[in-house]
């Protein structure tokens, strides 16, 4: 997945798992202590090693809640929840991701998954950059 065509790395977070999330002085960065998907040439996916995805926003300490949506889902039940909640709940949890999209145009990423059994989305919007540090 060429993203941002800033990077040219393809990868996917399908059946990978966020381990933390940092707020750093460029936006976030999202660790996967067992690795991403990446593709070789022939297009063939194997997982990396550990490594972080930083994802570059500007203003996201003084306003991370418009750059990221968090929806929980539970028991049929749909809850807003604020990034520094989600936070809380992924420093004793991972997020493990099914389903992974990736918007140039609209410099977002999307990710669906679950957390301790408990159906999440994640939008994150307004990125302007996204590096994989391995």
């Amino acid at each position: 997945m060429l993203f941002l065509n800033m990077q040219k790395i393809n990868f996917v977070l399908h059946d990978c798992f966020i381990d933390y999330i940092d707020i750093t002085n460029f936006g976030l960065s999202v660790k996967f202590n067992n690795g991403i998907f990446i593709a070789n040439e022939n297009t063939e996916y194997s997982l990396s090693n550990s490594c972080k995805l930083n994802l570059f926003i500007n203003d996201f300490k003084t306003h991370e809640d418009c750059h990221v949506s968090i929806i929980k889902f539970n028991k049929s039940k749909r809850k807003d929840l604020s990034f520094n909640e989600f936070i809380c709940i992924l420093e004793k949890n991972k997020f493990q991701i099914y389903l992974d999209f990736y918007s140039d145009f609209a410099k977002a990423i999307y990710l669906k998954g679950k957390m301790n059994n408990i159906e999440m989305e994640i939008c994150i919007s307004e990125i302007n950059d996204l590096v994989v540090e391995f």
